[in-house]
């Protein structure tokens, strides 16, 4: 007898009785229907055990009726190598994809030649034409596992954990772990939509990183990414000089006449590693902002360089294709681990007004901010109040002394002493370069909270890290997830 009930548990193949009452008498997933079938949306359905075919959603959920599919202790997707998404919500809106407390999607033998058995491209979960979706508490590892630098088969070439050819309204990525595959998640949209928030996720050994793009004429307001750590290693560096694939944390990108409105980028570690050409430059930037649009704010996060990576776009490219308003760099702590090196900000755009560059410590990097030769900053571009380690190069290949006779960094900032940070890149309490000396930027900003959620103290430090101990709560807005139902998802 079947059940119809709030909460319906699959497996890979039928156990017990298979009406689906609890994993010990779970339904199959080949048999497995929807709306007015065996689940509705509001329900919840409950994975059991290991998978080994995908899971496509029948249906739509509703706003405050979502569909949630549940990973129950242990339960995964698990094969040699998928050659289809683990999970397919292409065209399904309004759900909730839970991991619990230990779910994964994962291939177990696909990776170089030599070490493992398959080659081929996954995509993990795919969401085309999907909406309002969240995900969370998921682990998805192993997708191609590269051991080495002349490896570029299709696996090595292409895949990510989440693809989406088009991605409407809200989405809600959280508590995730993502490790092994070229690109983290991929998501493009053809309409104008909003409310996109991808936080507290860990990524490692990857390359591409974030890509955001549209694919025609629209608009994303919205882009949140926070507090998540990313550290790619260097499974994707490669010996050749051919142009084999961008190496980045985040890269918004828009050369089809799209827009990206109202990036908000705070609180991440990102680095020390990252792919790179094994003559010693990667790709492009930790950071590669390649989108028309306003207000980009990027502000407490660190981002490390470590001893024998580098890029050649720096820590941070705001690209020529990009024209917008109000793109701010500010409190972020950008470090060159080992030796000195990397450009630290790549100003290579044609239009930006109203930039903001401030409060920023600059660590043992070779470039301060470097913009392409002949390039003029708009006369309201503000650039003050950072710190730099004795950097000699500025602008487009000179000196301090003309950069700040130019305007920049003129009063304000200090290009000499080194700022003294503790193990974690917080101010010592005998610094006197960064403690102190940054300005209140809460103007600008909507959090008045450090990398770490302290509370900024006027006159505020500069970088990423308040010097000091009490903790606050990080802001409600800036914390909570995306709206589905007037209600807000934690």
């Amino acid at each position: 007898m079947r059940v119809i009930a709030a909460d319906f548990y699959i497996a890979q193949s039928a156990a017990g009785s298979g009406n689906g009452s609890s994993c010990a008498n779970a339904h199959a997933l080949s048999g497995l229907t929807w709306a007015g079938g065996d689940i509705n949306d509001g329900d919840t359905l409950h994975l059991c055990g290991t998978f080994t075919s995908t899971l496509t959603i029948g249906d739509s959920g509703g706003s405050g009726t979502e569909y949630t599919v549940y990973f129950e202790e242990d339960a995964k997707f698990s094969k040699s190598a998928w050659s289809s998404a683990a999970i397919n919500t292409n065209g399904k809106s309004y759900i909730i994809i839970d991991g619990g407390t230990n779910g994964i999607i994962e291939n177990t033998d696909n990776g170089t030649a030599g070490t493992y058995g398959s080659q081929i491209k996954t995509d993990a979960m795919t969401m085309g034409g999907s909406s309002n979706i969240e995900l969370k508490n998921l682990t998805i590892q192993n997708l191609y596992v590269r051991t080495g630098a002349d490896d570029f088969s299709t696996g090595a070439s292409g895949g990510s954990f989440i693809y989406a050819s088009t991605f409407g309204d809200n989405l809600l990525i959280h508590d995730c772990t993502f490790s092994w595959s070229l690109g983290d998640l991929v998501f493009n949209y053809n309409s104008n939509v909003s409310n996109w928030k991808i936080y507290d996720n860990t990524f490692t050994h990857g390359c591409i990183g974030i890509w955001i793009a549209p694919t025609n004429v629209s608009k994303l307001t919205g882009l949140y990414i926070y507090n998540n750590t990313m550290n790619h290693g260097d499974g994707w560096s490669f010996n050749d000089d051919n142009n084999r694939w961008h190496a980045e944390f985040f890269h918004p990108f828009t050369d089809s006449g799209g827009t990206i409105d109202d990036i908000y980028m705070y609180g991440n570690t990102l680095g020390p590693e990252t792919p790179m050409k094994l003559s010693g430059s990667a790709t492009t930037a930790w950071i590669f902002d390649e989108a028309d649009g306003d207000n980009h704010q990027y502000y407490n996060n660190l981002i490390l360089c470590g001893s024998g990576f580098g890029a050649t776009d720096g820590f941070f490219t705001r690209s020529s294709r990009s024209v917008g308003v109000g793109t701010k760099i500010l409190n972020n702590t950008f470090i060159k681990l080992g030796s000195q090196g990397n450009s630290a900000i790549n100003l290579s755009y044609g239009g930006d007004t109203d930039l903001l560059i401030k409060n920023n410590i600059f660590k043992n990097v070779t470039h301060g901010i470097y913009t392409f030769v002949g390039l003029s900053l708009t006369s309201n571009s503000q650039i003050d109040y950072n710190v730099y380690d004795n950097v000699a190069e500025f602008g487009d290949g000179g000196s301090w002394a003309a950069w700040t006779a130019a305007g920049y960094d003129a009063s304000n900032s200090t290009n000499g002493d080194t700022p003294s940070l503790d193990a974690n890149y917080v101010p010592t309490v005998d610094d006197t370069i960064a403690k102190d000396k940054g300005l209140d930027l809460s103007a600008y900003i909507t959090s008045e909270d450090d990398k770490d959620g302290n509370t900024r103290v006027v006159p505020w430090d500069i970088g990423a890290y308040e010097y000091g101990e009490a903790e606050t709560p990080a802001p409600a807005n800036a914390t909570q997830g995306v709206i589905l139902d007037g209600t807000t998802l934690n």
